[in-house]
């Protein structure tokens, strides 16, 4: 209908419906004529394929038959049984009988004939094979010639081959003194099922066996379940496929009837079908381009004006060239329309150029921006809120943000800030809001209110800054403050202590010294000595805390020094169960770095991570550059432990601060790590999370 809204021409219009109900027309036509034929051929093929399965199960009747009669025939001749009676010269010559006899009808000329006595051992054979048979005399088919003088036909397998043996008794007077067994592989039926190429042939069993073709086994057993019956085959389709199924009444004594199926795929049915449909659709479709280009060309003329009104707009709408006009010469209603649209242009143009002053402004802001409407619905998402947020802008136009950003502790408040607002148009204050991924970022949001000319409210636009790396500067700025107040004081208590450490230390030595191993006083005074020493070492942990002592620096290979750390704590590490994977990329750029004190970085650490794994687990170290910052090598040392509580993170590497118990720590381990690390103008980050490990990341720079 939106087709004849634009024809004016009642003979245009006219045109134009009886050439849609002659294309309707022709559809159904082609439809009715395919789907009669389509009937009418599957009738056909049903009928062939039924046809199909009698005569080739009637020609595999005969050929079994005659091969059949060809063996007992075989086994009543004279010679046979003078020959299974007699022996040595005569069997000899019963052999060369044997090689003489040829099957009649299809297959291999030359099948396996061997005389059995009645012990079942093989007395003359014609050389031509063996029959896949190891004792006779065991087979449920031989026992039923010898004992009751009946021929037997059995199924067996050569090797993966379907072989037919048929076996007829050799009489002595009344009773069967042996048996006369051939082996008849089944390629004459083989060549049977082959002669009709249209369909696909197979033999099964009526347990379901495929004996020859290439029958799927499901299928072959679904098929053999059908209730089939000599002389009335049936038909059945499955998975796009018809089958006829028939059964193979051959009046073998003993033997089996087996089941004969013939395929053929419904698509292969069809193509005649197809082409018909096809060709019909053919002529159909001449006719209706013929139809076309009449109406085509007397519309032509009439339509022309809004062809090119509608051309115009196409190409404005391709290329967004607002400057584009449509012509307006005419003094008719397409004329007046085209003036129409060239005013809506120029207004377009001019709201177009302010728009672009907007989104210019919004997508190069450092800051991310979104603008919700009204209705409070996302309608403005700039680059720098797709980075912090995650979210692309797709996925966020259109949608509210208490269902994306916003979390439902903070919907309330901005509910009520939207019925409320405040008498300043900008609200300020700081939030968190939700990423793509999760994660709860801490932001100052600042939004104005936006209204229109005539000051009704529009929305809102909101700015929102990313606060954590300003927390972490705060947090890094108090931490250097403390820490330089901590470490002047250890740097004043050390002076103070380190000389009068020094004389108890001394005369502790020389008394140690001066006296036998059993004085009653040795053991006080070694204990004197060992904890003068203690508190010597404490001392220089405090002057290396309170940069009283400077660092050395050499040009390192930071792989190297790491592992000769890591050899000092690999007999710890084993007998607390925990397991330590080096992970160092090879060729990292060298150092200028302290060896003992960054040593003592790796050992501390890894002590810490032993210490927070006491029923085992894994310590990974992995040296690598640092993508994030060009010019430094990063280390990290990762463990699988319990995780630092979240509400101690900040105070970890404060000096005197341990979570072990009395006496098992001094405090100072990552104090003297942080230490180290800024004295090596490098940084430290902690990531824990409880119950599943804690990672240290050391950054390093690299050697200019």
């Amino acid at each position: 209908m939106t087709f004849l809204k634009n024809i004016r021409s009642l003979r245009d219009k006219f045109l134009a419906v009886f050439l849609a109900l002659y294309l309707a027309a022709l559809a159904l036509t082609i439809w009715v004529v395919s789907e009669k034929a389509r009937v009418a051929l599957e009738e056909q093929i049903q009928t062939h394929m039924l046809n199909t399965v009698n005569e080739q199960g009637d020609s595999l009747k005969k050929e079994l038959e005659m091969k059949w009669r060809w063996v007992n025939s075989k086994a009543d001749t004279p010679f046979i049984v003078e020959g299974l009676a007699g022996a040595g010269e005569l069997t000899a010559h019963v052999g060369v009988f044997l090689r003489q006899l040829v099957p009649p009808g299809r297959g291999v000329r030359a099948v396996p004939l061997l005389l059995l006595n009645s012990g079942g051992r093989v007395v003359a054979d014609n050389s031509a094979g063996a029959l896949p048979v190891p004792e006779f005399r065991k087979e449920g088919w031989f026992k039923d010639v010898i004992t009751y003088g009946n021929p037997r036909a059995a199924l067996m397998a050569d090797n993966g081959r379907p072989v037919l043996v048929f076996a007829a008794p050799v009489f002595d007077g009344e009773r069967a003194a042996g048996a006369l067994a051939a082996g008849l592989s089944l390629d004459f039926a083989e060549e049977i099922l082959d002669s009709e190429k249209a369909f696909k042939a197979s033999l099964l069993t009526p347990a379901g066996r495929v004996l020859l073709g290439e029958l799927p086994p499901d299928e072959a057993l679904r098929l053999a379940a059908l209730p089939v019956e000599p002389g009335k085959p049936l038909l059945s389709e499955r998975g796009g496929i018809l089958y006829g199924v028939g059964v193979l009444d051959a009046p073998l004594e003993a033997g089996d009837e087996y089941l004969l199926v013939i395929a053929a795929p419904l698509s292969e049915i069809n193509k005649p079908v197809a082409a018909l449909r096809w060709y019909i659709f053919g002529i159909g479709a001449g006719i209706a381009v013929l139809l076309a280009a009449l109406v085509f060309w007397l519309s032509g003329a009439l339509l022309g004006p809004l062809k090119t009104l509608k051309e115009t707009m196409e190409q404005i709408l391709r290329e967004g060239d607002l400057s584009r006009r449509a012509p307006a010469a005419a003094q008719d209603e397409v004329g007046v329309l085209s003036g129409s649209f060239n005013r809506m242009l120029d207004g377009l143009a001019e709201k177009n150029r302010q728009l672009a002053l907007l989104a210019g402004i919004t997508s190069t802001s450092p800051l991310p921006i979104m603008l919700v409407d009204e209705e409070m619905t996302i309608r403005v998402w700039n680059e720098a809120a797709e980075k912090l947020f995650g979210w692309r802008r797709g996925e966020v136009i259109g949608r509210s943000p208490f269902d994306l950003l916003v979390p439902e502790g903070e919907q309330e408040a901005i509910r009520r800030l939207r019925a409320d607002p405040p008498q300043s148009e900008m609200t300020r204050f700081e939030t968190v809001r939700r990423s793509r991924d999760g994660e709860l970022i801490p932001v100052e949001s600042i939004s104005t209110r936006l209204k229109d000319a005539d000051g009704q409210f529009m929305g809102s636009i909101v700015l929102y800054r990313d606060l954590r790396e300003i927390r972490k500067l705060q947090e890094s700025v108090l931490q250097t403050e403390k820490m330089g107040a901590v470490g002047q004081l250890a740097a004043g208590v050390a002076h103070e202590i380190n000389n009068p450490l020094g004389i108890i230390l001394g005369f502790a030595q020389s008394l140690v010294k001066r006296i036998k191993a059993d004085d009653p006083m040795a053991m006080p005074l070694k204990s004197i000595e060992r904890e003068t020493l203690r508190c010597k070492n404490l001392v220089q942990d405090l002057l290396v805390f309170s940069r009283s002592s400077t660092i050395e620096a050499e040009e390192l290979d930071l792989n190297e020094a790491l592992t000769g750390a890591l050899s000092l704590i690999f007999a710890r590490a084993r007998t607390r169960s925990v397991e330590i994977v080096q992970e160092m990329a090879p060729g990292l750029p060298r150092i200028l770095a302290n060896r003992n004190k960054l040593q003592q970085v790796l050992i501390n650490l890894a002590n810490n991570s032993i210490d927070a794994m006491p029923s085992g687990g894994t310590l990974t170290i992995t040296t690598s550059l640092d993508d994030g910052r060009p010019g430094h090598v990063r280390v990290c040392v990762r463990d699988t432990g319990h995780g630092i509580p979240k509400g101690i993170r900040g105070n970890v590497m404060e000096p005197f601060f341990t979570t072990k118990e009395a006496g098992k720590g001094t405090g100072l381990g990552l104090s003297l790590v942080y230490e180290i690390v800024k004295n090596h103008k490098g940084g430290i980050e902690l990531e824990s999370e409880e119950g599943k490990g804690t990672r240290f990341t050391i950054f390093l720079p690299v050697k200019v």
